[in-house]
């Protein structure tokens, strides 16, 4: 009986033993099957994330030329609305200007003294007035730039102080930043007293 219970353990460890053989088989089997499946889903996904990867890239590029184009377009807007409203200053600056003048005359004032010796007392200078839209306004005001003493006063002395009366009209005007703004008439403002 001994070699029947050494049959029967070595048979019992032979079944024992293909079994564990067979189970390892098995796992061994199974796992390289699962580990290829694992390798094609590695795989897959890696190259699902390169072309997210490339798709995102792709997106990014072009979101940054959508950007360079919009930020150009509002740039040359901006400059654009920029100098609309520089012209339209300058032209509102042009009719304000053409709306507020000075006008500037020359004047002569006469005047006769005395009574047994006739002298006559001649004032000379310019008159100016504000002028908005084409009307005076205000007063106009006389700056009395000369004064003379003549015994006798005729046509060719007027012309002379006429003359006199204009330069120093136009000395004033020049002498001003505002020139552009202010007129100067040759008619003469003759007064007499």
């Amino acid at each position: 009986m001994e070699t029947a219970q050494i049959n029967l353990v070595l048979l019992l460890v032979g079944i024992a033993a293909i079994s564990s053989i067979g189970t390892y088989l098995f796992c061994h089997r199974r796992l390289r099957v699962l580990g290829s499946e694992l390798e094609r889903q590695v795989a897959s996904n890696l190259e699902t994330s390169r072309s997210h990867a490339a798709e995102l890239k792709g997106l990014a590029q072009e979101h940054r030329e959508v950007f360079a184009k919009h930020a150009s377009e509002t740039q040359q807007k901006a400059h654009d609305e920029y100098e609309r409203g520089r012209r339209q200053g300058e032209l509102d600056t042009d009719q304000k200007a053409k709306a507020f003048s000075v006008v500037v005359r020359p004047y002569v004032c006469q005047t006769k003294d005395g009574t047994l010796f006739k002298t006559y007392s001649l004032e000379i200078g310019y008159q100016y007035q504000l002028v908005v839209n084409g009307i005076p306004c205000f007063e106009p005001h006389i700056v009395i730039e000369q004064r003379t003493d003549e015994k006798e006063v005729n046509t060719e002395l007027i012309e002379r102080i006429t003359q006199i009366a204009i330069t120093t009209a136009r000395k004033a005007v020049a002498s001003t930043p505002a020139g552009n703004l202010i007129t100067v008439l040759d008619s003469l403002i003759l007064t007499k007293k």
